[in-house]
């Protein structure tokens, strides 16, 4: 409203050209980025089909406004000397402490997402009824838990096999006080 005002136009005689401005001003004077401007255009796009809808305007002024291309981030991913520094330190740990659960679950969940590909929070959704050895697969679900999709294990086996050796993880161990 208040661009509305700088201009001395009233909000019923707004046209496609006081939009189009109103997105140079925004990007120009304001430096907002694309995603804050889409926001908006949204916002004014439905605002203005409620005025056109009570009769306020003859027409929307927003429907010659095309939709803003907003920009999207690049996922971010570990270097291969970042990755071998971590296995390198979770392979020390794992070979120092050969019995214990975490260093055995850390080392093989790094090697399913590195082999693999899945995202992590796929990853740490994998229950141990997921985990078939007989097929070498590994049970994932997607997103949502909708898609579902099969990985070969052979790399992975014998990460996921040191898992069960370790026995149940400290939180699951029936409690030794009782």
């Amino acid at each position: 409203m208040e661009f509305l005002r700088t201009r001395g136009k009233d909000l019923c005689l707004v046209d496609t050209q006081d939009v189009n401005d109103f997105f140079v001003h925004l990007r120009v004077h304001r430096n907002l980025k694309r995603i804050s401007q889409s926001h908006r255009a949204s916002v004014l796009r439905s605002f203005f089909r409620f005025l056109r809808r009570r009769g306020f305007l003859s027409e929307n002024p927003c429907d010659g406004l095309g939709q803003l291309r907003v920009e999207k981030k690049l996922p971010q991913f570990l270097t291969q000397e970042e990755v071998a520094k971590i296995l390198d330190t979770l392979k020390r740990e794992r070979d120092e402490h050969p019995g214990d659960f975490s260093c055995a679950r850390n080392w093989a969940l790094l090697e399913l997402l590195y082999a693999s590909g899945v995202r992590v929070s796929e990853a740490s959704r994998i229950k141990l009824e997921d985990i078939d050895f007989a097929k070498n697969t590994i049970r994932v679900r997607g997103k949502g838990g909708k898609n579902e999709s099969f990985l070969s294990m052979k790399p992975q086996k014998r990460p996921w096999r040191r898992i069960l050796s370790c026995g149940a993880p400290p939180s699951q161990k029936p409690n030794s006080s009782s």
